[in-house]
């Protein structure tokens, strides 16, 4: 895909703010660049500069630039790959648990797991909540 793009906006789209209708149907383009298409004037609005914090709403044209024409419409964000556990894995991530309910669960992380995952993280807190379902 490449040139520029006129989009109409969807009744499901309406109200919501152009910055985020951009994240929500271009996930795969960084939002830096979307903001400076923005501000140098290469997003329209119904033929007019926008702001990302303007709403928008069903039945308005949205000019979206080659820059974010690269990325595929309407995909779905990829997201961080899927860590697969051992059963013995699931086993210690669960045996950490110190309280549970339906609103809140305690767990005494070791020292050294990262919380989140980052760049060349590949164990970590979040990506091990799985084994807790």
């Amino acid at each position: 895909m490449s040139g520029v793009q006129t989009i109409n906006v969807s009744a499901d789209d309406g109200g919501a703010r152009i910055d985020r209708w951009f994240k929500r149907h271009f996930p795969d383009c960084p939002f830096g660049i979307i903001q400076k298409a923005m501000r140098k004037g290469e997003v329209r609005l119904d033929g007019k500069r926008v702001k990302g914090n303007e709403r928008i709403e069903a039945g308005q044209a949205i000019r979206v630039p080659p820059q974010i024409c690269g990325a595929i419409a309407g995909a779905k964000p990829s997201g961080p790959k899927p860590i697969y556990l051992s059963d013995a894995q699931i086993r210690e991530v669960r045996d950490w648990v110190i309280y549970k309910d339906d609103a809140v669960i305690a767990v005494n992380k070791p020292p050294g797991l990262p919380t989140q995952g980052g760049t060349g993280q590949t164990r970590h807190l979040d990506g091990l909540l799985d084994a807790l379902q």
